[in-house]
């Protein structure tokens, strides 16, 4: 994957992931609401709130993981430009 893919891909996924974002400040609005009426808590909405702090930790470990792939290419670039100057100095150093 070429670096514009995976800025294109990195800026799809951050789309997606605001999307998921938003639609669960809604749901986290929504029950704020139900509790503010006087909405009591019973299984389902206990059950309800751990699949979705289950399901938080997941993206929060697949953010670290997508930010530690994206920093080893770019070290990786760093590195690779460090080379490529350091030969450029090599030669310019022969004339």
């Amino acid at each position: 994957m070429t670096v514009t893919e995976r800025g294109a891909a990195g800026r799809d996924a951050a789309a997606a992931r605001g999307e998921a974002a938003r639609r669960r400040a809604g749901q986290l609005q929504q029950r704020r609401a139900e509790l503010a009426s006087g909405l009591p808590s019973d299984a389902e909405t206990a059950e309800r709130a751990r699949t979705h702090a289950l399901e938080s930790m997941e993206r929060a470990k697949r953010a670290h993981r997508d930010a530690a792939e994206v920093h080893r290419a770019a070290a990786a670039q760093h590195e690779a430009a460090a080379i490529v100057q350091a030969e450029l100095e090599q030669l310019s150093g022969q004339d």
